[in-house]
């Protein structure tokens, strides 16, 4: 009889750890995805405001999240160009183009960059891959002045 007690004690307490285990990985998920929707939706409102330190946290808070947030990657380099900082730009808008190819704003963006630096030939390229690549002929435009 006693075997028979410890078999269910045994299968209960396998129950309740499965149990917990369940609920901690459920709300583990949720937490991060309303992280990333708080942090993304705070890092827009400080970038719209013009309030690029505060954007800059959260972006940063986000990207630890989801690493592969091209906007935040765009963000991040449209900063650092305004604020001056071409190089820092650079890393950031070339992540945006890694993870969103189509984002031509950020590749006029790097070419501008590369400019700041004195790296015309990469400012060339970049110029004329969004040549090739764009059909929209507002960006277009933006990559003709670059030349």
């Amino acid at each position: 009889m006693s075997r028979i007690l410890m078999m269910q004690v045994a299968r209960f307490k396998f129950l309740i750890g499965a149990t917990l285990l369940l609920i901690a990985l459920i709300n583990y998920g949720c937490t991060a995805g309303l992280r990333k929707a708080r942090y993304s939706k705070e890092a827009e409102r400080y970038f719209k405001a013009g309030q690029y330190d505060e954007a800059k946290i959260a972006y940063l808070k986000l990207l630890g999240i989801d690493p592969r947030n091209a906007v935040a990657y765009a963000r991040m380099g449209q900063m650092w160009l305004e604020e001056g900082s071409p190089l820092r730009a650079g890393t950031f808008l070339a992540g945006a183009i890694k993870f969103d190819p189509k984002d031509w704003a950020s590749y006029v963006r790097l070419a501008k960059s590369y400019a700041s630096i004195g790296q015309l030939a990469e400012e060339r390229q970049a110029a004329e891959s969004i040549l090739k690549r764009a059909r929209n002929d507002t960006v277009s435009k933006q990559a003709e002045c670059l030349f």
